[in-house]
């Protein structure tokens, strides 16, 4: 009753006191607009999160659509327009949502798009370089393995350059990787430009990886120790690319007949 009472007089205060009805409802009104902004606040971050999603999908897109560019004008082949070349890959935006480097062998979890046809196998890169290489995929999810995986070894070449290697990794520090099988007479050195070779049915040549930052020849041998600083910041990925071969199955089963 007395909870009634005081609630009476509080509100016959508002209606017929001025000064005490002006801050009611300029307190009332802040409280609105103060909720107003929050819901805005919301509303946009759930856009700007449509948007993300929006542009990744548009990004895979131009993605194949440059290196679908890349095929069809070498120099050695007579170029065909554009939408008449064929595509061999594709690239289907997948979000990281955990990812690890401090251990020796590293994994990232991917969320999936539904009916993605994800399989294991297939390379993951993001826009600015190689992540690594699908170990397993369920309907919404996918594990990878990292590039900071001591068993991950990719087909490397350096730009502009006939020089092939294999690249790994073998633990310590995160951003540095080792390209291994290059020959003491090939002339290569840091600053040089490692990229994807093609030379697997997982990655499209031409992707990049890093840069040669040390390479030594340990004496009696005639290969290079060569150390390539990684172009991806692998532990700030979000946003990744799986690539996929519209001619897997296919290679595969001529794959299977030559053993």
């Amino acid at each position: 009753m007395f909870l009634l009472l005081e609630g009476i007089a509080f509100l016959a205060m508002v209606r017929f006191n001025a000064h005490h009805r002006h801050i009611f409802f300029t307190s009332a009104n802040a409280l609105s607009g103060a909720l107003s902004e929050r819901v805005d606040r919301v509303e946009s971050f759930l856009k700007l999160d449509e948007e993300v999603d929006s542009l990744a999908e548009e990004n895979a897109v131009l993605r194949a659509q440059l290196q679908r560019m890349q095929a069809w004008s070498g120099e050695d082949q007579s170029p065909l327009p554009p939408d008449t070349s064929r595509q061999v890959f594709s690239y289907l935006p997948a979000r990281v949502i955990s990812n690890s480097i401090s251990r020796e062998n590293n994994f990232l979890t991917l969320a999936l798009p539904e009916g993605h046809g994800v399989e294991a196998g297939m390379g993951v890169v993001s826009r600015s370089g190689v992540v690594g290489i699908v170990q397993n995929a369920s309907r919404r999810y996918a594990s990878v393995m990292s590039l900071l995986h001591q068993q991950c070894h990719i087909s490397a070449s350096i730009h502009q350059k006939e020089v092939f290697g294999n690249l790994g990794w073998k633990g310590g520090d995160p951003t540095v990787l080792q390209l291994e099988d290059v020959p003491s007479h090939q002339k290569v050195g840091p600053g040089d430009v490692v990229q994807t070779s093609g030379y697997s049915f997982i990655f499209p040549p031409g992707i990049p990886i890093g840069v040669i930052s040390d390479l030594r020849q340990p004496e009696g041998s005639y290969f290079y120790d060569i150390d390539v600083e990684l172009a991806n910041n692998m532990a700030g990925l979000q946003t990744v690319y799986i690539v996929q071969h519209q001619d897997l199955e296919e290679l595969d089963s001529l794959r299977v007949q030559q053993y």
